[in-house]
């Protein structure tokens, strides 16, 4: 599959070198790839991992993309992330203060992306109903697409 994000990384890395940031960006292996198909992450999102999935952190206005492998302990092991997984919101990145930018999955834009939500740390928590979890999260971008186009801008919300 064509790489669909090329704009967006070209961004990115065009903030990143203004800021003096060297993160560089590689195609993710098998094992995490598979990981996100299991988590039933829409290919369209993979495609971007598969070809530009960031070696380290990647920060730009005080919002944060990860690897592969800081999403599997974000939503398997850390709040909320691993409070939310279970609903049906994936992990995708992080801001400064410990919110999570997050893949909803049960919402899929025309082009079958899901919409990003940010979820506050300090709301989403093992005592929290599900009301108040879903509650508490706030959109961000229409789709994947869109998040990435923000990201690489500095337009995210990060509080």
């Amino acid at each position: 599959m064509k790489f669909l994000y090329e704009g967006q990384l070209k961004l990115i890395k065009k903030n990143l070198t203004l800021h003096n940031e060297n993160v560089g960006f590689r195609t993710a292996d098998e094992i995490d790839l598979f990981y996100l198909r299991s988590c039933k992450i829409p290919e369209s999102v993979i495609n971007f991992y598969e070809n530009a999935e960031p070696d380290d952190v990647v920060e730009i206005q005080d919002a944060r993309i990860w690897p592969i492998s800081v999403l599997k302990l974000e939503n398997e092991k850390m709040e909320p992330g691993n409070i939310i997984f279970p609903l049906g919101y994936f992990v995708i990145g992080t801001t400064i203060f410990g919110d999570c930018y997050c893949l909803d999955l049960r919402k899929l834009s025309a082009k079958k992306e899901p919409v990003v939500v940010i979820a506050y740390h300090d709301r989403q928590n093992d005592h929290a109903s599900k009301n108040t979890i879903l509650e508490n999260m706030k959109e961000v971008a229409k789709s994947f697409d869109d998040f990435l186009s923000r990201f690489a801008k500095g337009k995210l919300l990060v509080d």
